[in-house]
């Protein structure tokens, strides 16, 4: 079962590689799929985090949602760079939300590693990654960075448009 037990996929033994699906395979189908799902609703989760929004019972099921996103990270990769780094930054968020410090630790190491020139992103990719690493961190030089990446660029990923109010919300050190 994934995606919350909407798909059921069986495949046995039967390598990924010859399931032939539309879409490009097994990867074609999950890959914006999952990343747009554990985006968005990790999202969610942080805006209401930061705004303080939510009861004692939405904040269970929220847990147990980051819980179980954390088993995805756990196993699922994928080959394209592009896309490893975006399941990284998700990685990232979810070891944030989960305050699992150990974890956000070794994934700010991980991420950091990734970002060559912080103060000079060229790409989405690399703005979404320093958008996490300002959460993790709370470093405002990342903010300033992405912002003015944003801010730069008409067309930017729509989750990245989407974290920058949450992100001006939030206190630096």
């Amino acid at each position: 079962p994934v995606f919350n037990n909407e798909i059921i996929m069986e495949v046995g033994d039967i390598p990924k590689e010859d399931v032939e699906m539309i879409g490009g395979g097994v990867d074609g189908i999950l890959t914006p799929y999952i990343i747009n799902e554990l985006e968005g609703k990790m999202i969610q989760i942080l805006r209401r985090r930061i705004r303080h929004q939510g009861d004692d019972e939405a904040w269970k099921k929220d847990r147990d949602m980051l819980n179980a996103y954390g088993d995805i990270f756990r196993v699922l990769y994928f080959n394209d760079g592009e896309e490893e780094k975006h399941m990284l930054a998700l990685a990232l968020l979810n070891a944030y939300l989960r305050g699992d410090s150990d974890l956000k630790r070794d994934m700010v190491k991980k991420v950091k590693e990734l970002i060559l020139y912080p103060e000079n992103i060229t790409s989405d990719n690399e703005a979404y990654l320093l958008a996490m690493l300002f959460l993790a961190t709370r470093k405002g030089i990342y903010r300033k960075t992405v912002k003015e990446y944003v801010n730069a660029n008409d067309t930017v990923m729509p989750a990245l448009r989407a974290l920058m109010p949450i992100l001006k919300e939030i206190k630096t050190r």
